[in-house]
């Protein structure tokens, strides 16, 4: 039963809140209590209060809400389910660092590949690029960008103006949009040109640097995951926004 309602976020243990609260009471306790079996390799300090507390966090706790059990164990409230780790849930941050055009850069945290070639477009409509853009591909207007890319965590007081919205934003609520998990946003690659933010990695691209009817030169961005790939909620790219060149 367990299984079925899992929602892993990578290597964290997940249980969706909807479905694990709509089963019986001694059922949904069960369920908890594998999840903390497998993840601590037994049940020893484990008591019902523990059981409660998490079954509390999935009922009623919001998102972001985090509680430590014994053993290092830890359970974090998700938006809509909730994560279980040995020790606290959270992404590092990292260095800034460079990212050439054309070439990559690795980042060892939070375990992702980036990298970015110049394509000249030869009159290549926008629904013919949307063809080869999913999550972790993006097409950018490569004089927009310039060649001075660099990558790097957030900081306080950033803000953007994302693709189709009438001004600037926040960071912050802009993350909350797409359901970025927050123990994930402090670590999450921001890919910045001049100095402002250009791609939210996953989640977005800024609308400066889309690509329009007069983009003569693409940037193309792509981000590979070692391992588990993170989950998010981003929209689909074929559902997003742009300018029809």
């Amino acid at each position: 039963l367990a299984a079925l309602l899992r929602d892993d976020d990578g290597p964290l243990s997940g249980l969706n809140c909807e479905r694990l609260t709509g089963l019986p009471e001694l059922l949904a306790g069960q369920v908890v209590r594998n999840i903390l079996a497998d993840l601590a390799g037994d049940l020893r300090q484990f008591e019902r209060q523990h059981v409660e507390h998490v079954l509390d966090l999935a009922r009623d706790g919001s998102p972001g809400k985090e509680i430590v059990l014994v053993r290092g164990v830890h359970v974090y409230r998700d938006y809509d389910r909730v994560l279980f780790a040995l020790g606290p849930v959270g992404l590092p941050g990292f260095a800034s660092v460079d990212l050439p055009v054309p070439g990559q850069v690795c980042l060892a945290e939070p375990g992702v590949q980036l990298t970015a070639t110049i394509e000249a477009r030869h009159g290549r409509p926008l629904a013919e690029l949307l063809l080869e853009r999913d999550r972790w591909t993006e097409w950018l207007d490569a004089e927009a960008t310039g060649r001075t890319l660099r990558v790097r965590p957030r900081r306080p007081g950033d803000r953007l103006t994302p693709l189709g919205a009438p001004g600037v934003r926040k960071l912050q609520d802009f993350l909350t949009d797409r359901r970025l998990s927050r123990f994930r946003r402090d670590g999450w690659p921001l890919l910045t040109a001049g100095g402002r933010i250009a791609w939210v990695v996953g989640l977005g691209i800024a609308e400066p640097f889309k690509v329009t009817k007069k983009t003569c030169k693409l940037l193309k961005l792509q981000a590979h995951w070692q391992g588990h790939e993170p989950e998010t909620s981003a929209l689909n790219p074929s559902q997003r926004s742009e300018d029809t060149a």
